[in-house]
């Protein structure tokens, strides 16, 4: 799909909320030189993204059936060249329902639905890392009719199937809190995995590979996380076996631009054997010159505004590879430091018609 015109690109993002991926989508689109037209929709009103913007509507949140037709009608209305989802699951209903999209002519610069429906399944993607060769925590499946014995503590337990960021993500360092947290998401609902808390939170990493739809690898692009202050650390703990404090990051990333070429050069191969298409994200841990993969999340990152602030803009050059045509070879970018904080932003209700009709049905 190449459009050549003089007239902007309407771009639809999804999930624009929490500080999420969709967020930093917006972020970083809004760092390209190309005036896009950008429209962001989200279910809370309250979600900052909703109004610095050129238009916004309220939306049914993706668990309700009402959803997708009303994402499509926006889409015709605001006559949307580019489809963007922000969040884990928007971009499997999106994914499913492609077919739709392709037939209003709506460019979706998203990943095969066989890698995303395996890489949003966390069991499915340690089974593929460990079969392919690549290094992964020993993980396994939690049951209550399936106990794990002789485990090496400490381990994490997470949700089989993410939502994004590390919700319901915990870590145990013996029996039995490995039984409660474990018991603790089989009543939300929710498959656990236990996999083995590996190496140190000072050695831990977040790579993009960014795949053309013919296969080439655009660029891929490595933070080592500082997993430091609130927003990047979700919890810190004390280690009962006295070796480093066991610290989760809360996927709010930041720290250090460079090369790593060896960290680099191991998500390029697991993008390729995926057969990934668009943009892919692996986490991981580096052990004793050993990499560790932990996380495959087949879809851009909530990083993306601060690879575009090193000149690695992954949305922004999908769109102008495939939209306008442009001819993209790789992607460079600068070495350097990336920070995050907190900034506020005040709207005035009167002034939009979003928060008025939110405060209505609410009284």
């Amino acid at each position: 799909m190449t459009i050549l015109n003089e007239k902007p690109i309407s771009v639809l993002i999804t999930g624009v909320g929490g500080g999420g991926i969709g967020e930093q989508i917006f972020f970083a689109l809004s760092l390209s030189k190309y005036p896009y037209r950008i429209i962001t929709v989200d279910h809370d009103p309250f979600n900052l993204c909703l109004y610095p913007i050129d238009k916004s509507y309220l939306v049914p949140s993706a668990t309700k059936k009402e959803y997708f037709s009303k994402l499509l009608q926006i889409c015709k209305k605001e006559s949307i060249t580019a489809l963007i989802p922000g969040s884990e699951i928007e971009l499997s209903i999106i994914s499913k329902n492609r077919d739709l999209f392709n037939k209003e002519n709506i460019f979706l610069p998203i990943n095969n639905n066989d890698v995303i429906e395996l890489c949003r399944n966390k069991w499915s993607t340690y089974l593929f890392l460990k079969n392919n060769g690549f290094s992964a925590p020993k993980s396994y499946l939690w049951s209550e009719s399936n106990k794990i014995d002789n485990l090496d503590f400490p381990v994490i337990i997470k949700p089989c199937i993410l939502s994004g960021g590390s919700r319901l993500v915990f870590v145990a360092q013996n029996n039995e809190e490995l039984s409660f947290f474990c018991r603790y998401l089989i009543r939300q609902g929710i498959k656990p995995m236990v996999q083995k808390y590996v190496g140190s939170y000072e050695n831990e990493y977040t790579i993009e590979v960014l795949t053309s739809y013919e296969g080439d690898i655009l660029g891929s692009i490595a933070i080592k996380r500082n997993v430091q202050g609130r927003l990047s650390t979700l919890y810190r703990l004390k280690n009962y076996y006295d070796g480093d404090p066991l610290c989760v990051s809360t996927g709010v990333s930041q720290g250090f631009i460079d090369d790593f070429p060896n960290i680099r050069k191991n998500a390029e191969k697991i993008a390729e054997k995926l057969n990934s298409r668009g943009p892919l994200n692996i986490q991981c841990r580096e052990d004793k010159n050993e990499i560790f993969v932990f996380e495959i999340n087949p879809r851009f990152s909530g990083t993306e505004s601060l690879r575009a602030l090193a000149g690695y803009n992954a949305p922004d050059s999908l769109l102008r590879k495939y939209i306008l045509g442009e001819d993209i070879k790789r992607l460079n970018y600068k070495k350097g430091i990336v920070s995050r904080g907190l900034y506020n932003h005040f709207t005035n209700y009167e002034k939009y018609n979003i928060l008025r009709s939110f405060y209505r049905k609410k009284k």
